[in-house]
Parts: structure tokens; C-alpha cells; sequence
């Protein structure tokens, strides 16, 4: 997005131009004129490119709420939540739930959101022992729709201790 007044025509080469016209400069300032103007019209452009790129990332975050043994099969999960002010980040995101046990990381799950952005994970019963010493969460990246239309949807990365 471009705003109205944010880059104007540079007054001093403005002004050169303006003279050369005047004195007669002729076809010198008149290429003077549209490389000026080439340049002006490239750089405004460039702007717009720049401001509309960074206007289709979206930030997003991954939240847990609860952990623990759940079920009649005291199964373990994590239920949680992704966060986004856009709410096409919410769906269908891929969340990577891993336990850390002093050096070694053991995968727990890999959830997916649902319309909402809500989440669980879940795992064989007493994986979350006295040995998890933190809960690591990893919501990918991912691009929502087609040409233009097209927002990124930027990924997190969460460690509970």
C-alpha cells in the first residue's frame, strides 16, 4: 500500500530539467525528463511490490493449555490452540509436539488444527514422566490460497518447562 505524498519528485533534479527546457536543451532534456520519470515510476513500483509482499505474511502462535493423562487409558496429550489475527491461519495447521527427557527429544505427536485453531496431541500412556523436563511445540509455516489472494501464514516455535 502506497501512501499519498511518501515519495515525491527530488526538487534539485526537478529543477535542472526545468532550466535545460527552458535554455532550449532539447532532446538532452528531454531524455533528462524521461529517464527521471523511469526512474521515479521504477521506484514507486518497487514500493508497492515491497509493501504488498510484506502485507501477505501473517503472524500466528501456538499455545498449549493443558498436558497429562486423559481417558479411560490415561493416554497421553497435549490439547492446545493456534492463535492468529487472521483467521485463515487458524485451520489446518500442522503442529509438531516433541518431549525433551535431559538430551534426548522424543516425538509425541503431529496435530492438526481444526476450524477454530484447536488442537490436541496424543501419545501412549506415561510418556509424560518426572524424566520431561519440557514440552517443545512447532507450528509450521503455510501459505493459505491461490495468486494474489495468497497470505503466509508464518510458523512458532513454543518450549514448556
Amino acid at each position: 500500500m502506497v501512501c499519498e505524498g511518501a515519495w515525491s519528485f527530488p526538487k534539485g533534479l526537478m529543477r535542472i530539467n526545468e532550466q535545460r527546457l527552458e535554455s532550449g536543451g532539447g532532446r538532452r532534456g528531454a531524455v533528462a525528463v524521461a529517464v527521471a520519470v523511469a526512474l521515479a515510476t521504477g521506484a514507486l513500483l518497487g514500493v508497492a511490490a515491497f509493501a504488498a509482499a510484506a502485507a501477505g505474511r501473517v503472524p500466528s502462535n501456538v499455545i498449549a493449555i493443558a498436558g497429562g493423562e486423559f481417558g479411560p487409558d490415561n493416554e497421553t496429550a497435549v490439547i492446545g490452540v493456534v492463535r492468529s489475527p487472521n483467521r485463515r491461519c487458524l485451520r489446518n495447521r500442522r503442529i509438531v509436539v516433541t518431549l525433551k527427557e535431559d538430551a534426548s527429544t522424543i516425538p509425541l505427536d503431529v496435530a492438526r488444527s481444526g476450524n477454530n485453531g484447536g488442537w490436541q496431541a496424543r501419545g501412549p500412556t506415561g510418556m509424560l514422566g518426572p524424566a520431561v523436563t519440557a514440552i517443545q511445540l512447532r507450528l509450521e509455516p503455510r501459505k493459505v490460497g491461490r495468486g494474489s489472494g495468497a497470505i503466509r501464514c508464518r510458523g512458532d516455535r513454543e518450549t514448556l518447562s
